[in-house]
């Protein structure tokens, strides 16, 4: 009797430690794999990437050299934008490399500009504490300044951003669209072209909740067209694209340059798996048994074609011109 207690006693303490270890097992290989991915994100841009600036980063990155935030920049929009990477983790790389500011006389852009970009996809995760904690930190800063130039009010544009989408969380367009709007016009006094796309953008989103498609679909044009004669693209090319897409198929019209703007998000690798889901709205509203159905053309689109643009995002200008806002 009193061995049989023993045995079940020793059974269910040894059950405890192989449950203990296996946790344990799981959370260091969850951990193992999230640190991989990173690296294997890093090495891949190392090979593979086509700007050599992003892979000497990537390989000063792993071979743990520091950098500086300018550099530090597209490489973690990135590792940001790498959907099987954590949040938690991206914020570790990030706290890892990113280089605090240590001189209050002119503002480092490219912190605020990073630091932007880590509120925003807490705020999108609906992080919001996070979110709120960080943008303290960074008005922290940018008003620590003592120098008021250029630079500086770039920085408050990026830092006034998060009030407006929180107005675009709580559907408030009443408030929202005026500072959105103030923050174009600034932005164009200062001609910097990826704040203007920026503000415009968050337009686009009061806009449409109060209903006027027409306003909608020039205001995404016009992001769309400032973004296209761009190298580097605006964070929300991609989005801006999407949006036109949605807005040109609710309106029925335009086909052709649905299809084109369809054409963009497939032709670039990481929005291809979106684009799949925007054909099947578009094919949805069409009429098969119409004379002028090519449901053979476009499958052969998105299924045969062959692309010689594996980094996507390449522009036919005379198809781009041609839908100049007005």
């Amino acid at each position: 009797m009193i061995a049989s207690q023993i045995t079940k006693h020793l059974i269910l303490t040894l059950s405890i430690i192989l449950c203990n270890m296996l946790l344990c097992f799981n959370a260091f290989a969850a951990e193992a794999d999230t640190n991989n991915q990173i690296r294997t994100e890093l090495l891949r841009l190392s090979l593979k990437s086509e700007s050599k600036l992003l892979s000497k980063t990537a390989q000063e990155i792993l071979s743990g050299s520091t950098i500086s935030n300018k550099d530090l920049l597209p490489v973690y929009r990135i590792i940001l934008n790498n959907k099987f990477i954590d949040r938690e983790s991206k914020s570790e790389f990030l706290n890892l490399h990113i280089q605090k500011p240590t001189n209050s006389n002119y503002v480092d852009l490219e912190y605020v500009k990073i630091k932007w970009l880590e509120i925003g996809d807490y705020r999108n995760a609906n992080r919001l504490k996070i979110a709120n904690k960080l943008q303290k930190e960074l008005s922290d800063y940018i008003y620590s300044i003592e120098v008021k130039n250029d630079d500086y009010e770039r920085a408050l544009i990026y830092l006034n951003s998060h009030d407006i989408v929180i107005k675009i969380i709580e559907f408030n367009a009443e408030v929202g669209l005026p500072l959105a709007e103030a923050a174009e016009s600034k932005a164009r006094e200062l001609k910097d072209t990826n704040l203007i796309i920026i503000s415009l953008y968050y337009q686009t989103e009061f806009i449409i909740l109060q209903g006027d498609l027409d306003l909608y679909i020039r205001k995404s044009e016009e992001c769309y067209f400032l973004d296209s004669v761009r190298n580097e693209k605006s964070d929300f090319y991609s989005s801006n694209i999407m949006h036109l897409i949605d807005a040109y198929i609710y309106e029925g019209e335009h086909r052709s340059r649905s299809l084109y703007l369809l054409d963009l998000l497939f032709k670039n690798p990481s929005t291809r798996p979106d684009s799949y889901a925007f054909y099947a709205k578009f094919l949805a509203t069409i009429d098969t048994n119409s004379s002028s159905f090519q449901g053979d053309n476009i499958a052969r689109r998105i299924f045969h074609q062959q692309r010689s643009e594996p980094g996507g995002c390449s522009r036919d200008k005379s198809a781009a011109d041609e839908w100049r806002y007005s």
